[in-house]
């Protein structure tokens, strides 16, 4: 949230020596957080029994709390990307700031944005948000708000990718940062019925959109921590090969780019397809069911 001086208030002190300071801050203003409750009560009052269905303004006041409660920018970032994805209850009250806190205490104020149902077994109950739109549009308020979709997934990576990866996150990593979508061929119907013409976009759909917002370089930085913990994985590995190669596509381009750079970026792409070539041929000692040759392509 930014609270700023107008330009007419500052225009109106003659003396630049005693102007107001413009001041940007990361919280309402006394008066801005007082019509923000009134509003609050005055939606409660007149929808009684149907205000927890607001999602647009409870979403708001989540956002409010949102620097303290790092499980709702999990959850947004995993349940858009992954529609079908959860994390387990257990591992939402281990978080640092929830440790204190029984689950729906720990939740405040995301309640109302999020569903719990039962595993496989009774005690594993899971948590996820209530529709993957729900979860598109906290993921853009949040990047809105200083909370970015590149901040999220490596705080995400540092929390779940320790040691040992809960099972059912394994998939879900490796969709989020990997799986490429099948793009249809714009054309004629003939064309569209071609599987040929049939397209695959160059990246999983976070890793546009991070390339988008805040660069190749925060693509890099999340690819090489999840390489680095898991080494062995080829995909991935690809993954970050074909982000080297689109991010030196990208400075070739530029006229301006010193050429040392560029073959900075060339050599990090080539060390990296190598490397991937490695982690194929592990994946299939590990009676892997697939070999991603890729890496012998770049």
């Amino acid at each position: 949230m930014l609270n700023c001086v107008r330009k007419s208030s500052i225009a109106e002190q003659d003396d630049p020596t005693i102007r107001t300071p413009v001041v940007l801050r990361r919280q309402l203003s006394k008066e801005k957080k007082r019509n923000f409750n009134k509003k609050q009560d005055e939606i409660r009052k007149r929808y009684a029994h149907q205000h927890t269905q607001f999602h647009g303004f409870n979403i708001m006041i989540a956002l409010r709390l949102v620097l303290i409660n790092q499980r709702h920018p999990f959850l947004s970032l995993l349940n858009f990307y992954v529609p079908g994805s959860y994390l387990l209850e257990s591992e939402c009250v281990e978080f640092p700031d929830a440790r204190s806190q029984d689950f729906e205490s720990g939740m405040h104020p995301f309640n109302d944005l999020i569903v719990t149902f039962s595993g496989q077994e009774e005690d594993d109950k899971r948590v996820q948000m209530k529709h993957p739109m729900i979860a598109d549009q906290c993921v853009k308020l949040l990047a809105q708000g200083g909370v970015t979709r590149g901040g999220t997934t490596r705080n995400f990576l540092k929390y779940f990718c320790k040691a040992e990866v809960q099972q059912h996150l394994v998939p879900v990593i490796k969709a989020m940062l990997t799986k490429r979508e099948i793009t249809e061929a714009k054309g004629g119907v003939e064309e569209q019925q071609n599987e040929e013409e049939e397209t695959q976009d160059p990246f999983s759909k976070l890793i546009q959109d991070l390339k988008k917002n805040e660069g190749f370089d925060m693509c890099e930085h999340i690819l090489k921590e999840a390489v680095d913990k898991d080494p062995n994985n080829s995909f991935i590995a690809d993954t970050l090969g074909q982000v080297h190669k689109g991010n030196l596509r990208t400075k070739i381009a530029d006229t301006k780019c010193p050429a040392c750079k560029i073959l900075g970026i060339a050599g990090k792409a080539i060390n990296t397809f190598k490397e991937e070539e490695k982690a194929a041929e592990k994946e299939v000692e590990l009676e892997s069911y697939s070999f991603n040759n890729r890496g012998s392509f770049g």
